[in-house]
């Protein structure tokens, strides 16, 4: 299986994921906040990416590079136009949405996850600051790759049946297509083992499945065995994936992405092989 440090190497990994502090990591702790009953009640620390602490401001990197603690403070607030003016301000610099989504929006949530945890911050304003990345990210205009993928690599991205957590599914489908590929997401409606079929239908290089909330290991081993047959490469992530050791090779997916930025770069290199 492919890792987001063999992909990326330990210089790469330190630019795309913020420099953390001594990490005290959510899959050491038990899972306190009940499962979302739909897909606009998603917390943001359950946004199909993985969750692994605050960074620390002032030493450089993402943290110092955007405004995140800016971004924190405006979706504690839910200000929408605060949001929305950040969120333009780091398009403009960059020219890239996966920038505003992996830079500015993720490392805020995650910020906002830490305070949640440590009960300065509410589950109703997790809700809202979900709610509001939501209608960020659904602003952003494309923002194509210099270096497309080939062209007509078709990828299918999916939550499971019952998990409505897709915000972070939503964010990797923006960097995917930006980098070329055709795209369809697929959010908790067939049953489990369809999704795989879905993707046979049509030649299909690549499923991406967001685990927030695990089925048996055995029905998603089944459901990868049966990508793998129809020669779909397949790429997970998801809160169940840092939080359950191993779970990915236990399941036998090709990679396993901590956030968009590592998944569009780990899709590229699934389909090289």
């Amino acid at each position: 299986m492919i890792s987001n440090r063999e992909v990326l190497g330990e210089r790469s990994l330190d630019e795309t994921r913020r420099p953390r502090a001594p990490r005290r990591t959510i899959r050491t702790q038990p899972d306190r906040r009940p499962p979302s009953t739909g897909s606009s009640r998603a917390p943001a620390g359950s946004i199909g990416l993985t969750v692994l602490g605050r960074a620390p401001r002032g030493r450089g990197g993402l943290a110092t590079r955007f405004p995140v603690a800016d971004a924190v403070r405006a979706l504690e607030d839910n200000d929408a136009e605060r949001t929305f003016d950040l969120a333009d301000q780091v398009l403009a610099q960059t020219g890239s949405r996966l920038a505003v989504v992996a830079d500015l929006l993720y490392p805020a949530q995650l910020e906002l996850s830490d305070l949640w945890y440590s009960g300065a911050a509410t589950a109703q304003q997790e809700v809202e600051a979900a709610d509001l990345v939501r209608q960020v990210i659904q602003r952003l205009p494309p923002t194509p790759s210099r270096n497309p993928v080939a062209k007509g690599l078709r990828c299918v991205l999916a939550t499971l049946p019952n998990d409505p957590h897709d915000l972070g599914l939503q964010m990797l489908s923006l960097a995917m297509e930006d980098d070329g590929w055709e795209i369809e997401v697929q959010s908790a409606t067939p049953p489990l083992v369809e999704w795989a079929r879905v993707a046979s239908q049509r030649p299909t290089r690549l499923l991406g499945l967001s685990v927030a909330v695990p089925p048996s290991v055995g029905v998603l081993t089944q459901m990868i065995e049966t990508a793998h047959r129809n020669r779909t490469q397949v790429l997970v992530g998801g809160v169940a994936f840092s939080r359950m050791a191993n779970l990915s090779d236990k399941v036998g997916a090709d990679a396993c992405g901590a956030d968009a930025r590592a998944g569009s770069v780990l899709a590229r290199r699934l389909v090289a092989r």
